[in-house]
């Protein structure tokens, strides 16, 4: 793999409900800060998940935020595709445990992963 191919070190994370620690959604980014702040903002711009958008919105009303808790620091040299497959058995993981996620698309990636392997 070159170098043009990295993207980074990449981390899983998951948003909690902020009173009990529940697991509502699990993400990936290589800036989670980042993409905290951009979940929490007010103006959820280009966000398509209505589902966590609206539930987001729904904390923000009552004055809290959802916490985010990093579940896995991934090294860069791993290439893109373990990467999603990684997040996905997190997903994974977390609905077998009885999480009601609020990821959009998450049971056909979940379906198409587990054909490949």
């Amino acid at each position: 793999m070159g170098k043009k191919d990295k993207i980074g070190t990449v981390y899983i994370y998951a948003l909690c409900e902020p009173d009990t620690a529940e697991i509502k959604y699990i993400g990936k980014s290589i800036n989670p800060k980042e993409r905290y702040f951009n979940h929490i903002s007010k103006n959820t711009g280009g966000n398509k998940n209505t589902l966590l958008c609206d539930w987001i919105l729904n904390l923000r009303i009552i004055n809290k935020l959802p916490s985010m808790i990093i579940l896995q620091k991934i090294p860069e040299e791993l290439p893109p595709i373990y990467i999603e497959r990684i997040e996905q058995l997190h997903i994974k993981s977390a609905l077998d445990s009885g999480a009601l996620l609020l990821n959009k698309f998450y049971s056909k990636r979940l379906m198409s992963w587990e054909k490949k392997s």
